[in-house]
C-alpha cells in the first residue's frame, strides 16, 4: 500500500535532519533512516487499542474513534516507512509517500503523529482542520444521515414487520424524531466527517499477494494483484508529484 499524506511543516528528507520522539514513547518507539540514499524514514512503534471512553485526548471533543490507537509497550509490532515528496511553502505543507510494513489499524496516522507530523485534518491524531471545513463537512454528513434515516423508514414497511414495531423503532430513533439535532446528538464530530474521516490521506496503490496455488486469472507471474488509483486534488497541486521516480522505492 502506498499512500499520499499532507500535513503542516516540511517533512524531514534525509538523515541530516533529526527526528525527535515524545518523551512518553522514547523507550518503546524508534526511528531509523534506510534506503539506498538514506531518504526513507522508518518508524517502529508498537500499537494498542484504547477504547473511546478511556482516551484522554487533547482533541477529545473532535476525536472519538471508538477504537483509538496508542503507542504502548504491550501493543502489536508496527512498522511504517515514509519518504518526502514535495513541500509547498505557501501553505507550509508537505506531501509524503508512505508504506505500512505491518497492517495495524491507524498505524500510519499514529506513527506520523509521534514524529511530529500529524496528517492534515486528522484531529484524532493531532492534526488541524479549518473551522469552515468542519462546518461544511458536518452539514453534508448530517444531510446524508437524514437521507439514510428516511430510506430506512420506507424499508420498515415490510409485511413481516408490524405497525407497532415500526412505531417503536421510529420513536426510539433520535434522527427520526429530532431531525438534524438528533443526528448531531447521536454521532460525535469525527463520525460526522468533521475530523478523522476526512483526512488528507489517499491510498494510491495496492498490491495483494496470493499463495502459489491460486488460480485467479488476473494475477501476474508473482501471484500478485495490483490496483492503482488517481491522484487526489489536494496532492496534485504539489509540482514535484509528476516525478514517478519518487515512488520506485516501494518496488
Amino acid at each position: 500500500l502506498l499512500s499520499y499524506q499532507c500535513f503542516q511543516g516540511k517533512f524531514p528528507a534525509s538523515l541530516n535532519r533529526d527526528v525527535v520522539l515524545p518523551e512518553q514513547v522514547i523507550n518503546i518507539a524508534s526511528t531509523r533512516w534506510c534506503g539506498d540514499d538514506n531518504d526513507i524514514l522508518e518508524v517502529n512503534a508498537p500499537l494498542a487499542v484504547k477504547m473511546e471512553n478511556e482516551t484522554n485526548s487533547i482533541n477529545s471533543a473532535m476525536s472519538a474513534s471508538p477504537m483509538h490507537r496508542i503507542v504502548s509497550s504491550d501493543g502489536k509490532p508496527s512498522v511504517s516507512r515514509f519518504r518526502f515528496i514535495a513541500y509547498d511553502e505557501q501553505t507550509n505543507q508537505s506531501l509524503v509517500s508512505c508504506c505500512p510494513i505491518t497492517g495495524r489499524g491507524h498505524q500510519l496516522r499514529v506513527h506520523l503523529q509521534i514524529i511530529g507530523f500529524p496528517i492534515q485534518n486528522d484531529v484524532e491524531y493531532g492534526g488541524t482542520i479549518h473551522r469552515d471545513s468542519i462546518k461544511s463537512q458536518m452539514e453534508l454528513s448530517v444531510k446524508s444521515m437524514l437521507e439514510v434515516s428516511a430510506s430506512t423508514l420506507r424499508c420498515l414497511h415490510d409485511d413481516s414487520i408490524t405497525e407497532e414495531e415500526i412505531r417503536m423503532s421510529v420513536e426510539n430513533c433520535k434522527c427520526c424524531v429530532h431531525g438534524k439535532e438528533g443526528v448531531k446528538a447521536s454521532f460525535n464530530s469525527s463520525q460526522l466527517l468533521g475530523g478523522s474521516h476526512a483526512i488528507d490521506l489517499h491510498a494510491l496503490k495496492y498490491c495483494i499477494s496470493f499463495g502459489n496455488d491460486s488460480k485467479a486469472d488476473d494475477l501476474n507471474e508473482n501471484n500478485t494483484m495490483k490496483f492503482t488509483t488517481s491522484i487526489p486534488s489536494w496532492a496534485a497541486r504539489f509540482v514535484d508529484i509528476a516525478s514517478v521516480e519518487r515512488f520506485h522505492w516501494l518496488a
